[in-house]
């Protein structure tokens, strides 16, 4: 069920994938899900769905080389050291990064109800994608998400063309999900195949109807609703932390 939701918004809206899932995992509180293994089961599926998207970005066009390869690396070496940090973190720390993770989702749904309200503007175009694409890679690793909201966002807001950034990222994606679930399968292992197995199966049930809804949901308001969705389910967790 969560596979399919989270598929029906990215497939929709064309983000928010990653932070979809990790949010809805870690808030049925079951012990055994840590952010680490959360991270590792949404990143493990996203390879399937990232991958199956890239290349129907690739068939019209969409990459632009150059801002693919500029995207390409710091995203890789900032997935490595997120996974790094969430899979030592977590094994001690679980109550603690829990809610940290929380924060950080709940700051990505601010994020994207902010893009919801951004009125395009011609803006001087971002040329530093280093930091970016790390901060990108590294926050997507750690906190299981926010890739599309952090990297695509500022690729737009920093005069990118829409076209091109947006497949750009995405192809950038599928590499850095790779490289995530690599390093996940060497630090923590990959026991969970379950949680995994049943997030492909609820995408690719999803993927063909969420293209039919992306041409009849309006972005705004859809963008409205998942960073919504999101903020509660962030205070929740928060919420509860804060009452124990």
């Amino acid at each position: 069920l969560i596979g399919f939701v989270a598929q029906m918004i990215d497939g929709a809206l064309g983000m928010a994938y990653g932070v979809s899932v990790t949010t809805f995992l870690l808030s049925l509180g079951i012990p055994i899900i840590t952010p680490a293994i959360a991270s590792a089961s949404m990143h493990a599926s996203e390879i399937f769905t990232s991958g199956s998207s890239s290349l129907v970005y690739m068939r019209h066009k969409n990459i632009n080389k150059k801002m693919f390869r500029a995207l390409l690396i710091p995203g890789v070496i900032g997935a490595i050291v997120g996974v790094t940090t969430v899979s030592f973190v977590s094994k001690e720390y679980f109550s603690i990064i829990r809610p940290l993770v929380a924060v950080y989702t709940l700051v990505l749904g601010v994020l994207i109800i902010i893009r919801t309200f951004n009125v395009p503007k011609k803006r001087k175009k971002i040329k530093q994608l280093f930091p970016v694409a790390f901060t990108g890679g590294f926050l997507d690793s750690v906190g299981g998400g926010g890739w599309g909201p952090i990297v695509t966002t500022s690729l737009l807001a920093g005069g990118r063309h829409l076209r091109y950034a947006v497949g750009s990222s995405h192809l950038a994606k599928f590499f850095v999900a790779f490289t995530s679930t690599i390093t996940f399968f060497f630090f923590i292992g990959l026991n969970h195949w379950q949680i995994i197995f049943g997030l492909v199966i609820g995408g690719m049930i999803a993927s063909p109807m969420s293209i039919y809804f992306s041409t009849k949901i309006p972005i705004k308001k859809g963008l409205l609703l998942v960073g919504t969705v999101i903020i509660l389910i962030s205070l929740k967790t928060i919420i509860q932390t804060i009452l124990k």
